[in-house]
């Protein structure tokens, strides 16, 4: 079984597969994935610094902002197009 100290590491690296693929499996709710993917990360990611210490925390927490705060790759916008010099 896992203790405590693997079950916050285990956790943490599910809330990050499910922050990668929420805003296509949500596409039309990002904002509602958005607010429940932050109430659900900050337990988790007190947890994960209680067992971890800071530097795992620190870490942990600038993935979930970098993940949250990025848009995904379907909404950036596309450089123009540029046609062929004449």
């Amino acid at each position: 079984m896992l203790d405590a100290a693997q079950g916050a590491l285990v956790l943490a690296a599910l809330w990050l597969i499910v922050a990668l693929f929420a805003p296509l499996i949500f596409p039309r709710r990002g904002t509602v994935a958005v607010w429940t993917l932050i109430a659900v990360g900050i337990p988790v990611l007190g947890w994960l610094t209680l067992h971890w210490g800071p530097m795992a925390g620190v870490s942990a927490l600038a993935a979930g902002a970098v993940l949250i705060s990025s848009p995904p790759l379907a909404r950036r916008p596309r450089a123009p197009e540029r046609s062929p010099a004449e």
